[in-house]
């Protein structure tokens, strides 16, 4: 790779400094020390921010009021980085905080061969409390179903744990959508339209982070009153099942000929799946 100056690091946090410790400490550790830090604490009360700017000096905090979630705290990012004069042979690399790297980690990532102006590259992520190891994801658009990929599969979709490109790449990519997509599907929205732009998605056979898949969200339907399954279902941002986020993302990323037998297929599952909720709440509505 040509001239490759300097890696820029952007790192969503809120409220877990312990966490954001164990992940500084990799930085501290690494042997490529040109890096610059972009953190967005999204509203922390915790001392994160005071303490990572202690820490590292090359740090820019941008902050949020806790609202902002994963594509809040992306797309700040964004909005801040596209405006900065970067050369466009450096690299943007996007993690969160609960993952771990070899101190030869960065050092990997300006010597990945696949790193080039058409090719954003994820680093596989390997669990550290079973034998999963994340390559991205496979979407079957007919039956609008998300398959995690086994080694060497084509993916059609990454996360954005561990997801790198030169800058040039970074801002033909564009921003995220905070709104539409607050936290879950954003990633696989952002990553799906990479095609659309002429870019390849490239799982990195140089790299790899260890991550600590501790659930931050809900990914089963628990709820126990017809409030809080409608509220878990259109509003929260928590449950990785929102019909109203799931619309949004068929609306932002199937192809176009798949958008409305989607997008029909999201609202008759909430439909069969409500029903089945109501059946179950029903003798304790009727004997109020």
């Amino acid at each position: 790779m040509p001239n490759l100056q300097k890696i820029y690091i952007v790192l969503p946090v809120h409220n877990r400094l312990s966490t954001t410790k164990s992940f500084v400490n990799c930085l501290k550790k690494q042997t490529f020390r040109n890096f610059h830090l972009i953190l967005v604490d999204d509203g922390s009360t915790d001392g994160t921010a005071e303490y990572v700017k202690g820490e590292i000096n090359n740090t820019t905090v941008l902050e949020g009021n806790g609202n902002l979630w994963w594509a809040g705290c992306l797309h700040l990012a964004y909005k801040y980085l596209s405006k900065l004069p970067i050369s466009d042979n450096d690299i943007i690399w996007i993690n969160n905080d609960d993952t771990k790297l070899n101190p030869d980690y960065f050092e990997k990532v300006f010597n990945d061969p696949d790193l080039t102006i058409k090719t954003i590259i994820v680093s596989p992520g390997i669990s550290v409390s079973s034998n999963y190891i994340e390559y991205g994801f496979s979407i079957n658009w007919p039956l609008l179903l998300v398959k995690k990929l086994r080694e060497g599969e084509e993916p059609d979709a990454l996360t954005t744990r561990g997801l790198y490109m030169l800058y040039s790449t970074y801002k033909r990519m564009g921003g995220l959508h905070p709104f539409l997509l607050p936290q879950y599907l954003s990633d696989l929205e952002y990553t799906i339209r990479s095609k659309k732009r002429g870019i390849r998605m490239v799982v990195s056979k140089a790299t790899q982070i260890y991550v600590d898949r501790k659930s931050t969200g809900l990914h089963q339907d628990h709820s126990k009153t017809l409030k809080e399954y409608l509220y878990n279902h259109f509003i929260s941002k928590k449950t990785a099942y929102n019909t109203f986020y799931w619309g949004n993302f068929v609306l932002l990323a199937a192809p176009w000929k798949y958008k409305w037998s989607c997008f029909v297929l999201v609202y008759r599952r909430f439909k069969k799946n409500f029903l089945i909720f109501y059946d179950k709440i029903r003798p304790r509505l009727t004997n109020r």
